[in-house]
Parts: structure tokens; C-alpha cells; sequence
């Protein structure tokens, strides 16, 4: 059988590349105690190659990245270059963005296919797909920032000017609108976490202290202050992925690591309802670590180590499907969410919501956590006040 082989040509000095019988190969020329010798490198996939290469020679591929091939080289570029300055949960999304919106409409093209004329058709194939806003603009924010870093690479490349002024034109969908936990199920939800006091710990902390998850888990009861009736919130759990050249994960480990931003390191007043949830749950894991001669408990999810986000995670969800509020789509942040739409929701101050929840920006808060129900008693309360 005729062997298939495919050709890049690349300026002299800086190799050749082909693909023959399901390998792509490498030639270079290279100096060696004053002889020359020519070096061959084999991988599977263009992009193991590329990887390869800086590993071998101490730098990348030259000169023909507009000839690269489109989705393999924005895909080595998320899993080696921007995971130098982004969190590995960040590069995660990055690649269920890559996989779920930009690689099935950009196969088979080369960067130098790729401009405006492109990019217009694409984010009408996502607008004619009726994706959401949120997920539309991610797509936009990731090209926008592989293209500025072509820019960089190679000076010859055209920036496609239309991004900046792309805008989302599809249909805006109400139905997540109201983030938070339904007002008509929120006291029978609070009722029923009576029935598992671990669970009602945790969603205690996210309905009235409005922790994240990660806080929650990295929760000391050093940081609790129940003299001054306040938490300090001061690190977060996270998780730390590690990916093939694929962008597969292959590896996932806990670690304890600071908050999300500087602003998420903040004190949160403790009300009373939690307060008393909180001493409950302490008196009672002191007591259960006592006759079992351990020492006093870390954490205040109980133990000396932080429990999982996994653990957690399933005892949460057979909560829910046991009380049948698996069909409300409630999750930990839907917590979260719930604290901030009933703090605004009585009149507080945004800047203050901003604040109790560790947020950059007060539009942050305004924007995805002012979940205001349009038939609300408390709303209806309001206007009456004002125009009656």
C-alpha cells in the first residue's frame, strides 16, 4: 500500500514536518560537538509533536503557524500556554467551550482561513442554534484571546476586527432568570434539612452566610467567631486537573488554596438561625470526637481533614431526590443565590450584598444574583407602600 504521507514546507534551519502512516514526523538539522546531525521526532497527533518539539529543541514551531491547523493549535494553546496564568477548573471550561461550540465548525481549517468573513458565519451558526448569552460570549472572550496570542506569534496576522463588534442578538431565555430557591418550596426546603444535619450545616452556610461551596468545605471552627457572631472566611477548597494532550482529565486532586479573589477574603455576620444551627453541630462533634479519644475536630464538616466536594456533593443530591426537589434544579450555588435575592429582596444596600459576598464589582452582584421574582409578596408590599 502507497504510504500517505502530507507536507508542511518550512523556511531552512527550522525542519520539515509530514504526516505518514498515522504518525507525524519531524526533521531538523542540528549542531552537535561541531557535527551536523539531523533529528527526527514522532508522535501521533500535530499537536504531541508541536509539544514535543519545545521539549527537544527549547522552542516552538517557527514561522509557518498561519498554515497550523485551526482546532489543534488553539487546543495546544489552552492546555500549554494559557494554563500558565489561569486555574486548572478555568482551563476545564475553556475546553468544554472548545469541544461543545468551536471545534465541530472550525475542523479541518487552517488559521490563515479564519477571518472575519469566518467568525460572522460562526456566531450565526450559534445564534441560529439559540445557544445562551453566557455561553455566546464565552466562545467570543476564547477567540478573542487565541487571536491576540497569534497576534503576538506571528505579526503577519490579521486580528479579525469584527469581534469587537459582535453582539448577542438571539432569543434572551427566562427561564433561569430566577436563580435562587422558589419562594413557594424555600420553607418546606428549610424544614426538611432538619432530617440530615450534616446537609443542613451546608446549606445553612450558603442560605445565611452565603459561603461558595469551596469556603464551606475549607471551613475551620477557628474561623468561626461565636462571640462576635461572625465567620472568617480566609481560604477555599478547590480541585487541581491535570490533562492528556487531548484535553482529557486524567487526574484530579483536592487542594486547600486561598479564596476565588482577594475581595472573597471577608468576615460574614453569623444570624441567629445559623448561629444556633453552628452550635448544635459543634456540641455534637465534640462529643461523637471525645468517645472516639481523637482529638477535637478541625473542620466543621467534622474530622481533621476537609471532606470532598464528591462526598458532599452526593449526600446533597440523594437529599434532594428523596424530598423530590431534584426537579427544582437546585444546586450548592442555587444556595448562594438564595442569600443574595433575599438580602436584596429586602431593600439591603447592593454595596453591602457586594461586600457579604466577597464580589469584585457591585455589577457582578446586580447583574447574576438579583433574582427578583415579578410576583414576590415582598415586592407587591413594596409598591403598595409607596403608590397606595
Amino acid at each position: 500500500m502507497k504510504n500517505i504521507v502530507r507536507k508542511t514546507r518550512r523556511p531552512n534551519g527550522e525542519g520539515s514536518i509530514y504526516y505518514c502512516n498515522g504518525y507525524w514526523c519531524c526533521k531538523r538539522w542540528t549542531i552537535e560537538n561541531g557535527i551536523k546531525k539531523r533529528k527526527t521526532i514522532y508522535a501521533k497527533t500535530k499537536i504531541e509533536l508541536m509539544k514535543k518539539y519545545i521539549e527537544k529543541f527549547g522552542q516552538p514551531i517557527q514561522n509557518d503557524i498561519l498554515e497550523n491547523d485551526f482546532c489543534d493549535s488553539m487546543l495546544f494553546w489552552i492546555l500549554n500556554v494559557k494554563k500558565l496564568y489561569v486555574s486548572s477548573r478555568t482551563i476545564a471550561g475553556n475546553i468544554s467551550i472548545f469541544r461543545n461550540y468551536i471545534i465541530s465548525y472550525f475542523t479541518n481549517k487552517k488559521i490563515c482561513e479564519i477571518g472575519n468573513e469566518t467568525l460572522v458565519l460562526y456566531f450565526n451558526v450559534l445564534l441560529d442554534k439559540q445557544v445562551t448569552k453566557n455561553s455566546f460570549y464565552k466562545c467570543k472572550f476564547l477567540l478573542s484571546q487565541f487571536f491576540r496570542y497569534l497576534k503576538q506569534k506571528d505579526n503577519s496576522f490579521n486580528y479579525p476586527f469584527i469581534l469587537s463588534n459582535i453582539k448577542y442578538k438571539g432569543i434572551y431565555r427566562n427561564t433561569n432568570d430566577y436563580k435562587a430557591i422558589p419562594v413557594e418550596i424555600r420553607e418546606k426546603f428549610i424544614t426538611l434539612l432538619n432530617k440530615n444535619k450534616l446537609i443542613k450545616v451546608v446549606c445553612y452556610l450558603g442560605l445565611y452566610a452565603g459561603l461558595r461551596i469551596g469556603e464551606i468545605l475549607a471551613l475551620k471552627w477557628a474561623d468561626v467567631d461565636f462571640d462576635d457572631k461572625v465567620i472568617k472566611i480566609r481560604r477555599s477548597l478547590t480541585s487541581e486537573l491535570s490533562f492528556d494532550n487531548n484535553g482529557q482529565t486524567i487526574k484530579m486532586i483536592n487542594v486547600l488554596g486561598s479564596t476565588k479573589t482577594e475581595c472573597s477574603l471577608r468576615n460574614v455576620a453569623i444570624p441567629n438561625r445559623l448561629l444556633k444551627c453552628l452550635l448544635d453541630w459543634y456540641n455534637e462533634m465534640s462529643f461523637l470526637h471525645k468517645i472516639s479519644n481523637n482529638s477535637k475536630p478541625i473542620y466543621v464538616l467534622g474530622g481533621v481533614e476537609p471532606r470532598t466536594y464528591t462526598s458532599i456533593s452526593k449526600r446533597f443530591h440523594r437529599f434532594l431526590k428523596y424530598n423530590n426537589f431534584d426537579k427544582y434544579n437546585i444546586h450548592f450555588h442555587t444556595l448562594r443565590h438564595t442569600y443574595a435575592t433575599m438580602l436584596l429582596e429586602k431593600g439591603t444596600n447592593p454595596k453591602i450584598v457586594q461586600f457579604l459576598l466577597g464580589h469584585r464589582s457591585v455589577k457582578t452582584t446586580l447583574e447574576i444574583y438579583n433574582s427578583i421574582v415579578s410576583d414576590s409578596s415582598e415586592i407587591k408590599h413594596i409598591v403598595k407602600l409607596l403608590f397606595d
